[in-house]
């Protein structure tokens, strides 16, 4: 065999060098299956190696088991051929083989394999199969198994063996048809199947031997080999013994092994425990009590009065089907009133073998009671009803309803007999929920055997209300602003929350007067925390309203004498709103991205009242502003409330913004606008003057944003600043800052004093030498020649007064605003 692969392996050490080398060959599955020996032959410097290998080796295991099943003589007695099965316990794939009456021995092909779940053989399963006749000429066959893993294994059955079959035995009845036969019944007992012809057959009524002799036959399978037989034992019982329950028993013994059976009514016509309905019937001298009871077999009924046996007979009568089977049976009990009044109880009893006793007991020392039930509404064919239910428990209640005076026919009647024997009568009645609803009682009156007047129950939707539902809430909301301020009639609107508003009435009233034209009223709706919602729109006439008429909304219980009422007037004062715009401060402007405009509208009644806000003339979308509700000073009747609007650092730019308030003490709309409000954000340069005094020279620097700016005095010459005076930033109404530093000089000849300004936006220099002004701007290159304007010495006065008017406008108008906005 040539090897698939081989390879060498060098091992360098210290010591010196070894070598390794793997051969591998690859070997047919089924062959290594079989046991086949594989061995290695090596030869190194002359000398001979070898080592083998097999599946022998590589799984050692015990030699196995095996078992040979012989087939069942059902099988063999029924079937066209008969199948031996062999079964070997191993892991190895071996061979199986047959041997039949010691003849030459044949392999078989048709193993099967019987793997587990790693796909391992677990055992091997083989059949042998010949035809009837075939196998009826056998006397013995072999199962043999080999393998090179093992010494053969076999197991032989010899074939001659003596068969043994028991019997199956069955016992049924027969009713005989014929007129002689009448009063009797036939039991048979059948045993099929059994062999050798050896058995035995004896009968038992109730577990007694049975004293008729059985009438016997034998029957015989004529087949070969497997023969059988079969018998049949008849025996004729009295039909009263078997109606009243007796057993009877069929036993066999075959073999010493022993067969019973056993069958009566109970067994053949099973039924649970029948049922007892007690009634009774009333005249004037006697009562009589019925007792029927509902059961296939003929019992034996008895009664009870108080726990002994009556003195009066009973009657009885049986009343049988179209299969002239007993279907229930009636028996009576008559009874003197003068004996029923003094009786406590009556019971009737029925006893029979196939069912214990049943008893039913009517108590007739309790009293009748009555149970009134309400149910909850229903929708039937589109009309609401109201089911009523009422319970009556007593000897033989009848129940009669009324709806106010009315007597109304009950819609459905169940009786239910209790344990005790008292009857429960539920009765039921539907009205209509328009009926329900105006307040009549329904009642239901109750009639028994033993009351000498009749049981009233009532109830009506007025004794089921609590008080706590016959209240509600009512709120009464005006015409919104936008009617009050059109020339139209307005809407108003009466909502009642509560339980159950249906059983509300709302009316409407203008000067305590139903007024002719009618309210729009709404179905209730079902609100989340279970309450429900009623609404009612009124309109009222645009004069009503003007003329100041009271509008009432009137909210009344069906069960209730006091209504809700609420109310409201046209406002004959109204007083108008102030408005006014807070506006960020410039360091809130510096913060955040995000400016808020607030407009504060206070002092104003009543508290309806519309906000919106504009730029430049065009609303702004209502998403971008939120306004709190009205709230009452306290201690006042003014009302007051905010609205803030909020602006991204995106719209910054210049322009109006207006709060715009709709009220009814004005027709006009009221608005306050303001104007350069985020101008302090927006980069503007600084502009800057130079002003001589007699006590030194003024720099006044405006018109610049941000605030952030730095004012330094230089003197050519020198490098370093000069002392001076510098006042703080004010902002003016354009929004826009202003500042002076002032600077004390001693004029030498030749000196140049200059003014420089630090700003985010640009750098400016002015400079003043004796006699003449030199102004000067400078950005951000240094190098440029400076630039002065002259001019004369009352013009410059005029222009410093102006400007130092304007900054002190300007300071006062922002100490005032920030004023506002603290308080």
């Amino acid at each position: 065999m040539r090897p698939l692969a081989e390879k060498k392996f060098q091992d360098v050490q210290e010591t010196g060098e070894t070598y390794s080398q793997t051969s591998q060959v690859e070997v047919d599955s089924e062959k290594w299956l079989s046991g086949s020996v594989y061995t290695c032959k090596a030869t190194h410097d002359s000398k001979p190696f070898e080592s083998s290998t097999s599946i022998c080796s590589e799984y050692l295991v015990p030699v196995p088991s095996i078992h040979l099943e012989k087939p069942k003589l059902e099988s063999v007695a029924n079937n066209v051929t008969v199948t031996a099965t062999c079964v070997v316990f191993t892991p190895y794939q071996s061979i199986v083989s047959w041997t039949v009456d010691h003849n030459e021995k044949k392999v078989s092909t048709n193993s099967i394999f019987i793997k587990d779940d790693n796909n391992r053989i677990k055992r091997i399963v083989n059949n042998l199969t010949h035809t009837k006749s075939e196998w009826k000429n056998m006397k013995s066959i072999t199962c043999e198994a080999n393998h090179k893993c093992f010494t053969h294994v076999k197991e032989t059955i010899d074939l001659t063996d003596e068969r043994t079959a028991h019997p199956t035995l069955a016992l049924y009845h027969q009713l005989k048809h014929n007129p002689a036969g009448a009063n009797g019944i036939t039991l048979v007992c059948s045993l099929a199947g059994f062999y050798p012809n050896t058995i035995t057959v004896t009968w038992e009524e109730d577990d007694k031997p049975f004293q008729r002799s059985p009438v016997v036959k034998t029957l015989q399978n004529l087949e070969e080999k497997d023969t059988t037989f079969s018998q049949t034992s008849q025996v004729e019982v009295d039909i009263t013994k078997w109606l009243t329950g007796s057993s009877y028993t069929c036993k066999a013994k075959h073999n010493s092994k022993e067969f019973s059976n056993v069958t009566s009514i109970c067994s053949a016509y099973p039924i649970s425990s029948p049922s007892i309905h007690m009634d009774s019937v009333a005249s004037h001298k006697a009562i009589t009590a019925t007792c029927v009871v509902f059961a296939s077999y003929k019992s034996t009924v008895s009664w009870i009065v108080d726990g002994n046996k009556p003195k009066y007979s009973p009657t009885s009568e049986y009343f049988k089907g179209s299969n002239n089977i007993i279907q229930r049976f009636v028996n009576n009990l008559t009874i003197p009133r003068d004996e029923w009044k003094s009786m406590k109880s009556i019971s009737c009893e029925v006893k029979h073998r196939c069912f214990p006793p049943v008893k039913k007991t009517i108590n007739l020392t309790g009293e009748t009671s009555v149970k009134l039930f309400l149910w909850p509404s229903l929708e039937e064919g589109g009309t609401r009803v109201q089911t009523f239910l009422c319970l009556a428990s007593g000897f033989k209640p009848q129940v009669t309803w009324l709806l106010g005076q009315d007597q109304r026919p009950a819609t459905a009647n169940r009786i239910v007999i209790e344990d005790d024997g008292h009857i429960t009568v539920a009765s039921e009645i539907e009205v209509p929920h328009q009926e329900w609803t105006r307040g009549d009682a329904v009642t239901c009156e109750v009639d028994d055997l033993p009351l000498l007047k009749s049981i009233f129950k009532n109830i009506s939707i007025c004794t089921l209300t609590p008080p706590s539902s016959q209240t509600a809430e009512l709120f009464l909301i005006g015409p919104s602003l936008q009617d009050r301020l059109n020339q139209r009639d307005l809407p108003c609107v009466c909502m009642l929350v509560g339980f159950d508003t249906r059983d509300f009435t709302i009316t409407w009233k203008v000067n305590g007067e139903v007024p002719q034209r009618s309210a729009k009223t709404e179905a209730p709706t079902r609100n989340d925390n279970g309450t429900e919602t009623m609404r009612s729109t009124f309109h009222v006439r645009r004069n009503n309203w003007d003329e100041h008429k009271q509008i009432t909304c009137e909210a009344k219980h069906l069960c209730s004498g006091k209504p809700l009422e609420r109310y409201l007037v046209k406002t004959k004062d109204p007083r108008q709103p102030k408005v006014q715009i807070l506006t960020p401060s410039d360091s809130d402007l510096e913060k955040s991205s995000n400016a808020t405009l607030v407009c504060l509208i206070s002092d104003f009644f009543p508290s309806q009242v519309e906000v919106h806000w504009e730029m430049n003339g065009t609303k702004v979308a209502p998403s971008r502003y939120a306004s709190t509700l009205p709230l009452r000073y306290w201690g006042s009747a003014g009302y007051i409330m905010h609205s803030r609007l909020l602006v991204p650092q995106s719209n910054w730019t210049e322009g109006e913004y207006s709060c715009v308030v709709r009220h009814e003490s004005s027709k006009k709309p009221i608005r306050h606008t303001v104007s350069n409000v985020f101008a302090s954000a927006t980069l503007s340069p600084p502009q800057a003057f130079l002003l001589q005094f007699s006590r030194g020279l003024v720099c006044l620097v405006h018109s610049f944003s941000p605030a952030a700016i730095d004012v330094i005095w230089l003197l050519k010459g020198k490098d370093e600043q000069l002392e001076s005076h510098t006042s703080s930033v004010s902002r003016g109404p354009d929004g826009k800052f202003t500042l002076w530093s002032h600077l004390a000089v001693s004029w030498e000849p030749g000196a140049l004093y200059t003014c420089r300004v630090l700003h985010v936006t640009q750098n400016l220099s002015i400079s003043k030498s004796q006699p003449e002004i030199t102004a000067e701007i400078e950005y951000f290159d240094e190098n440029t020649q400076d630039s002065s304007q002259a001019d004369s010495t009352e013009e410059i006065w005029n222009t410093a007064c102006a400007f130092l008017i304007l900054f002190l406008i300007t300071l006062l108008y922002s100490s005032f605003v920030t004023l506002i906005k603290v308080k």
